[in-house]
């Protein structure tokens, strides 16, 4: 079995370092920037509030609870595992929690240099 990748203990090292951030905004995007397969820079957008149809959405006051930051975690892990042929790009985890339910998702973009096979 092979263990895991140094960018997915990276991953987790974001996560670590963002804790008390997660746990104060229940609505926005966490972004992560990759450099020759380093994170170089990441961090939380807050936003409060989103649009569905002519509807703004209010999320929950609450932050993220230990449980949802573990979630997201291991989501975020996930998708880290099935990018491929590139190690530079920009990962986006839009997120939010709505009835104390966690909405999340994952949006990425290769740029500068690919990997070949």
């Amino acid at each position: 079995m092979i263990g895991p990748s140094s960018l997915e203990k990276k991953l987790e090292v974001v996560f670590d370092e963002l804790v008390e951030d997660l746990s104060i905004v229940s609505s926005g995007i966490l972004f992560i920037h990759i450099r020759d397969n380093r994170v170089v820079s990441f961090g939380v957008r807050q936003r409060p509030e989103q649009e569905k149809g002519d509807q703004i959405i209010q999320p929950d006051r609450m932050g993220l609870s230990p449980v949802h930051q573990n979630s997201f975690r291991c989501m975020a892990i996930e998708v880290f595992k099935k990018r491929e042929h590139w190690t530079d790009g920009e990962m986006l985890f839009p997120f939010r929690v709505q009835a104390r339910t966690l909405m999340a998702s994952a949006q990425y973009k290769p740029f500068g240099k690919f990997q070949s096979k």
